[in-house]
């Protein structure tokens, strides 16, 4: 992206210290909108993952599905999330109901 931000540090045996710290952002845009969509910001937690399921297990829209978990977080929720989650459903599902040999 050619942003110049940069930050060098150094141990001195016990401890970080900084040594140079540039921190002027350019050529990228920072804003709540992009930070919105930063892979950390996306995750769900054990509670939403469940709640998710839950709906998707009694096979709920998944559109549906991102409506309300957007609205109950106030994030975005994309709707690939809730795909790899159905899939991962699906597999335990397989998984477990395959026949002993």
């Amino acid at each position: 992206m050619g942003c110049p931000v940069k930050v060098r540090l150094s141990f001195n045996g016990t401890q970080l210290v900084v040594k140079e710290a540039q921190l002027h952002h350019e050529n990228h845009l920072l804003n709540e909108q992009v930070y919105k969509y930063y892979p950390e910001n996306l995750r769900l937690i054990d509670t939403e993952v469940a709640k998710a399921q839950e709906m998707i297990e009694v096979d709920a829209n998944k559109k549906k599905v991102k409506m309300v978990l957007e609205k109950q977080r106030g994030k975005p929720v994309p709707i690939k999330l809730l795909h790899n989650l159905q899939t991962k459903i699906n597999e335990e599902k397989q998984a477990g109901s395959e026949p002993i040999l």
